[in-house]
């Protein structure tokens, strides 16, 4: 398996859950910041994933930007 494939396909994955998790965020009734105010705990915990999500993310882009060559441990881990 080449490196640039399995890069692409966890970037896909991660494309995929970031896509549900906005899909689960609750619609604001109004465009008032109090409606927004009325939704803060889902809105701050979408926020922490996400940023979770893009660490992630960064980090596994930086460790295979050290990888040379994709052997079956690699992907198994």
């Amino acid at each position: 398996m080449k490196k640039d494939r399995l890069v692409g396909f966890f970037d896909g994955v991660i494309a995929i859950i970031i896509t549900v998790l906005v899909l689960e965020l609750p619609k604001i009734k109004g465009t008032t910041l109090a409606a927004v105010w009325e939704n803060r705990v889902n809105y701050f915990a979408y926020i922490t994933t996400f940023t979770l999500f893009v660490i992630f993310w960064d980090t596994h882009h930086m460790i295979f930007d050290k990888v040379e060559k994709i052997n079956s441990k690699i992907v198994k881990i």
